[in-house]
């Protein structure tokens, strides 16, 4: 059996190569630039050096800082193949660069550059980092990917996930007033369907004022759930009205027992319990 480091390496590009459609199936689900993807002994094949990337991907007509879901099918089908055929004609003459094919990038890549151009039989070379290694690339004939926009990846693309928007949840107060506000909604329905003359002795008029009714009961009535108080009466409403100060708003009465050594409690004109001249209190007349 074989044990790591072994066991953790890609196919052999000679001994094991991958097929063309599961050599595309692991190309696609990559963004990274593709040079970077042949130079990952685990990821797709085994034994791709620096030099050998880009010799590859020269005859592939492919440019290294390509995206590897950028690639069309015809292009990943052309740097599969190349790295079998450039593999293979490597070890065919027993890594002795002098036999190998005149028209590689191979012959002219050495020039200790690391940016830059510099002219070539074969073209102007250019010179970059790629994937953090010294990149020789020919701009002139290598291109970038030209898959079209939507079949970059068979992943979901980012766009469809930002479109997405999370249910926003209603508080109870909101619900239960949405719920009564419904009952008006399908009466204002009715309302607006309904035949004119149909209306007789006041009913329906009477009728439709009832949902609204009990929205305001609703939305009165969690107010003061949330406020901590208790809903106004009638009664105080015309307390109100009156210029006196209902129940649920006035001040607690401080005791005796608070007040401070030597003091006074305040005096007051009107009874705050009755709304009517407090007797223990001088009133003075209108006179």
């Amino acid at each position: 059996t074989v044990s790591p480091p072994l066991s953790a390496l890609a196919k052999d590009p000679i001994m094991g190569p991958p097929l063309q459609s599961e050599f595309r199936d692991i190309i696609l689900r990559l963004n990274s630039p593709i040079k970077a993807a042949l130079l990952d002994q685990s990821r797709v094949v085994c034994g791709v050096g620096n030099w050998v990337a880009d010799e590859v991907l020269f005859q592939a007509r492919v440019l290294p800082s390509a995206p590897c879901s950028s690639l069309s099918d015809k292009q990943l089908d052309a740097v599969h193949a190349a790295v079998l055929r450039v593999c293979s004609e490597a070890c065919a003459c027993q890594a002795d660069s002098s036999r190998f094919p005149t028209h590689w990038l191979f012959h002219h890549r050495w020039q200790k550059l690391t940016s830059g151009s510099m002219a070539s039989p074969i073209g102007r070379i250019h010179f970059d980092t790629v994937a953090g290694r010294t990149t020789a690339f020919l701009p002139t004939l290598q291109l970038k990917g030209d898959r079209e926009a939507g079949k970059a990846t068979p992943a979901q693309p980012a766009s469809a996930a930002r479109g997405k928007k999370r249910p926003v949840a209603c508080s109870g107060a909101s619900a239960a007033i949405s719920s009564v506000a419904g009952e008006g909604d399908t009466s204002g329905a009715a309302r607006a369907g309904a035949d004119p003359g149909a209306d007789s002795g006041g009913k329906k008029r009477r009728a439709l004022a009832k949902p609204v009714a009990k929205v305001d009961a609703a939305a009165a009535g969690f107010a003061s759930a949330e406020s901590g108080t208790a809903p106004r009466t009638s009664q105080e409403e015309g307390g109100r009205g009156r210029g006196l100060a209902p129940m649920a708003d006035a001040a607690p009465t401080r005791s005796r027992r608070q007040l401070p050594s030597g003091g006074r409690a305040p005096t007051a004109g009107v009874s705050r319990q009755t709304g009517q001249p407090s007797p223990s209190l001088p009133t003075h007349s209108s006179g």
